[in-house]
């Protein structure tokens, strides 16, 4: 696939991100999709086969570019604590920002497509990889303090996850994430 169509599949995805953020994963339908894209039937599924495929899309997506930003900190040295800083930040910065919150859209996707679960497993294995390793290079450097980092990656992503599900319920005010962040950083400094 050419540039142009690269171009056109990014652009389904975000405009189905959107729609799966405002109404869930089991709300939106590839018609839903084509309008807010202003192209046919035909045009969406010469891309995408289906609602579930583009949802699962989206969370490669997000792992992908997670992977790429952490190797790219890696490759230029950046210390593992800013790693983590830049990390919590741009998690809580993308729940508490309603637009990029597809925490809810993820449950209904687990409960209602066949293959739900085992996708978002894997995205939260991976997820709490990335973790585990930007904990094992702050130990290596010094500035981190864990004896078990996996088991530590695995409460820092089950605090964050929870916290991005309620959020819509409990919204937190800007001291609260701070004070979030401070106390996940709290678990592996001290």
């Amino acid at each position: 696939m050419g540039a142009k169509g690269e171009h056109k599949k990014e652009m389904i995805l975000k405009a189905a991100e959107e729609l799966f953020v405002e109404k869930g994963f089991s709300s939106v339908t590839m018609q839903d999709i084509c309008n807010k894209m202003g192209i046919s039937r035909g045009g969406l599924y010469r891309y995408y086969p289906s609602t579930a495929e583009i949802f699962i899309n989206i969370i490669n997506k997000e792992q992908e570019n997670a992977l790429a930003q952490l190797k790219r900190a890696n490759a230029n040295n950046i210390p593992a604590i800013k790693i983590m800083n830049v990390f919590l930040l741009d998690r809580f910065n993308r729940f508490s920002d309603r637009r990029y919150n597809l925490e809810n859209a993820m449950s209904d996707f687990a409960a209602k497509y066949p293959d739900g679960k085992k996708v978002l497993q894997e995205r939260a294995d991976r997820a709490i990889q990335i973790v585990s390793s930007i904990i094992i290079k702050g130990v290596e450097e010094g500035d981190m303090k864990c004896n078990d980092p996996e088991s530590t990656a695995i409460t820092i992503m089950s605090i964050l996850e929870g916290l991005a599900k309620h959020h819509d319920l409990l919204p937190l005010h800007t001291d609260e994430i701070l004070r979030q962040r401070h106390f996940i950083l709290n678990m592996v400094t001290k």
